[in-house]
């Protein structure tokens, strides 16, 4: 058998040398990312605004803006509610005062759960009732009757 001897590049010297200077290359760039991971060693400075003084503080003439004054509402009287009439009604839940006899009527405000109003008529239907609303147009309201108890003491009007 024949030996034959392992072919050799020329290449090889190159090849250490730049594996060399790679090797210090990284070293440095290792060292360099080290040294910027250290806390920094410099004071912070002082601010000269904080630093104790026997220097007297002069007071300046500030303006203040003028605060708005709110007048006080000279007519602070709640108007009473109504006074029951021989004819009421009183809300079983809260509901919707309208400003006709029916749903497709705007509403015009919220009667409370025992909020009581002078009954003023019923719907030809007699499924609506017309109450006297203060502060609504012609004081005049309707409520749907299976959401009152009504109390008369006549026959109501059909309006």
């Amino acid at each position: 058998m024949k030996y034959h001897k392992p072919h050799t590049s020329q290449k090889s010297p190159q090849l250490l040398q730049f594996s060399v200077v790679m090797m210090i290359l990284l070293a440095l760039l290792f060292a360099a990312f080290l040294s910027g991971c250290q806390p920094d060693q410099t004071p912070a400075p002082t601010d000269p605004e904080l630093v104790p003084s026997d220097t007297p503080l002069i007071p300046t003439n500030t303006s203040v803006p003028p605060t708005e004054v709110i007048p006080t509402p000279t007519n602070t009287e709640v108007p009473p509610p109504p006074k029951p009439s021989a004819s009421f009604v009183t809300a079983n839940t809260v509901i919707s005062v309208r400003s006709g006899p029916g749903l497709t009527y705007p509403v015009y405000k919220l009667m409370l759960e025992g909020q009581t109003a002078n009954l003023v008529g019923v719907s030809p239907d007699g499924e609506w009732w017309a109450l006297q609303v203060p502060g609504v147009p012609l004081e005049l309201g309707w409520v749907y009757g299976v959401n009152v108890h009504v109390a008369s003491s006549k026959e109501p009007q059909v309006i």
